[in-house]
């Protein structure tokens, strides 16, 4: 999710979008008390409603849990867990997180990635006011590391790993095939070893494609954002020996599309379906509406968690685990802070406030 304000500023622009009045409604019939639970307890391994979250204290997972969802999705990243040098780890604030996670039954989405300056390659130099999160690493057995001592420490508590996020979209100075030999077949084979009953998910690609400039005579005379084009990158991954031998168990991909989000899922689970990925479940790691765009208010974007859902239904897209349909969406994201509206609460004097999103969240939640 580092960079994720300007991919989505990129890609959406973004795209103004009015849902009908009859979703605003809905959330002007949720409870007046935020933090009530939504429904009957949920399971956590089968609840198929998420949230990213970059707020992972434990009033804000208790703030999370009343929405009624299942899963959050959270940054594991290399660079902040072995930030100076190999076998040397910090895992004091992600134990805490693990921790309230488990009391809240939260399941964590946690997406693995970001190269620590220790490990990245030395004949890659970082792009500028950048640091090495997006630099590969200079030899895959420290990732490899990594992660073995990640998910052996929290085999109990985290069975979801996702790889990287975002490579298409400036997380990863390389083209998709190196992202594919260096992290995608190193990590899948380490997860699985360590954990066989863990999943691995790939992709994590923002959703962005490539427009032709001028068409003229049946041809394109010039094209915008080959290098950031999502399908190379699946592509990629779907060839990989990590694919092809049964070690990725699941595709995810983040769409910023307004109101065209259900037709653009389903574009991409008609692409994986024509590819080799029939029956392979699809995740939506993330998705949202951001109220600081011009021409988007808060009444929009609680209209929008409605709108997405219900889009996935009436496409016949959403299913169960194991239906090869698509089986979790993450909204981004939790917490609204810095000038960034993309949360569905804010944070006003320490205390959390919820936006009309959250009570649309949770109401919809609570119905099914």
């Amino acid at each position: 999710m580092r960079v994720a304000k300007q991919a989505r500023g990129a890609v959406e622009a973004k795209r103004g979008w009015r849902g009908p009045s009859w979703v605003l409604a809905l959330w002007l019939l949720a409870p007046l008390a935020a933090w009530s639970q939504a429904s009957a307890p949920w399971d956590p391994w089968t609840n198929p409603y998420g949230m990213c979250t970059h707020q992972t204290t434990p009033e804000a997972l208790r703030v999370l849990k009343a929405t009624g969802i299942g899963w959050i999705r959270i940054d594991m990243s290399w660079n902040t867990l072995e930030p100076r040098e190999r076998g040397s780890f910090a895992w004091e604030a992600l134990d805490a997180v693990v921790h309230a996670a488990r009391e809240h039954q939260l399941k964590i989405y946690a997406t693995v990635g970001g190269t620590p300056a220790w490990a990245a390659d030395p004949q890659l130099t970082p792009e500028p006011g950048r640091d090495t999160y997006h630099v590969p690493p200079a030899d895959a057995a420290d990732w490899m590391n990594y992660l073995r001592a990640l998910v052996m420490r929290y085999r109990g508590d985290i069975q979801t790993y996702g790889l990287w996020n975002e490579p298409n979209y400036r997380n990863w100075q390389g083209s998709p095939d190196s992202y594919v030999q260096l992290i995608v077949n190193p990590a899948a084979i380490t997860i699985k070893t360590a954990c066989p009953e863990c999943k691995v998910v790939a992709g994590d690609l923002l959703h962005s494609e490539t427009t032709c400039r001028v068409k003229a005579f049946g041809r394109c005379w010039g094209a915008d954002g080959e290098e950031t084009d999502w399908r190379p990158w699946m592509q990629a991954i779907l060839t990989s020996a990590a694919f092809t031998d049964g070690n990725i168990d699941i595709l995810s991909h983040h769409i910023y599309a307004g109101s065209a989000f259900a037709d653009v899922a389903l574009a991409v689970r008609s692409f994986l379906d024509r590819h080799g990925a029939q029956g392979k479940d699809l995740w939506i790691t993330e998705t949202g509406l951001n109220t600081l765009h011009a021409g988007i208010d808060d009444g929009d974007q609680a209209n929008y968690y409605v709108q997405a859902l219900e889009g996935l239904r009436r496409k016949g897209l959403w299913g169960h685990t194991g239906q090869g349909l698509i089986s979790r969406v993450f909204f981004y994201e939790f917490l609204e802070t810095g000038g960034d509206g993309w949360g569905i609460v804010k944070d006003v004097g320490g205390q959390f406030i919820p936006k009309p999103a959250y009570y649309a969240y949770q109401s919809y939640i609570a119905r099914q």
